[in-house]
């Protein structure tokens, strides 16, 4: 549950900055998508649901159309299109509901963040329920460069060893955070400066790593952002990366 609470308030944080950013890059409209099906006849069940909410890019340029391609490809999967999506999750409930409980469930969103006007991260969060299993909530957030339509990776964006400096100062902000909060517990040790998340996303200042619970502290605990001002590692910045702009 606490994951899931720490991947809606990213979420809500990606949705508030993106809306108050808008005239920074291609403009969108919020739109959602809903389906249920009703459970098997012989048994009690709660309706099968499917949620999606997502930004539709207005313009009819080439940047427009990439990002709505992105965002359909995150919601929609190999299925291509959102009734081919439930049709899939529907028949599985059906092929498994009888040996289940209730809630199954799918819930998608979606949410936009401008860095620059050419630099544009959609928040992605995941959320499944089947049967009686526990649900399974994922935050995948990705920033692309609109001028390559491409997605911005570390190693687009970074150059030399950057891997232990920007791994320290990960640490080094977590840290920083659990004695601000009073916090008793400690890390892994054995993952500190081993591990560097993979879901991360670049604002206009800087770039914030997100870990699931878990991941780097005891389960009891929700997950945890760290986020390293793009000023901090200046140094190990690519000239001809995409956010060298934002860094000068």
């Amino acid at each position: 549950m606490r994951s899931k609470i720490v991947m809606l308030l990213l979420l809500l944080i990606l949705i508030f900055i993106g809306t108050e950013a808008q005239n920074r890059g291609p403009r969108y409209e919020n739109r959602t998508l809903h389906k249920e099906k009703k459970g098997l006849k012989k048994h009690d069940y709660t309706p099968v649901t499917v949620d999606m909410s997502y930004p539709y890019f207005t313009g009819k340029d080439s940047d427009a159309k990439f990002l709505n391609a992105e965002v359909s490809k995150y919601l929609f999967e190999k299925h291509k299109t959102f009734d081919k999506f439930c049709s899939a999750f529907f028949q599985e409930h059906l092929k498994y509901a009888p040996e289940t409980f209730s809630n199954w469930l799918v819930d998608k969103n979606v949410s936009v963040l401008y860095s620059s006007a050419k630099i544009v991260s959609l928040g992605r969060g995941h959320t499944r329920q089947d049967g009686h299993n526990a649900f399974l909530g994922t935050s995948q957030p990705v920033s692309y460069d609109l001028k390559s339509k491409k997605i911005l990776t570390l190693q687009s964006v970074f150059k030399g060893s950057y891997k232990p400096e920007l791994t320290r100062l990960v640490w080094q902000e977590l840290r920083k955070q659990r004695t601000e909060d009073g916090r008793t517990y400690g890390y892994y040790d054995k993952l500190v400066g081993k591990y560097l998340s993979d879901t991360y996303f670049f604002t206009g200042s800087a770039i914030v790593f997100s870990f699931d619970w878990g991941e780097i502290a005891p389960r009891i605990h929700p997950g945890f952002e760290a986020e390293v001002p793009y000023r901090s590692i200046k140094s190990y910045i690519r000239k001809d990366s995409a956010i060298w702009d934002l860094v000068k």
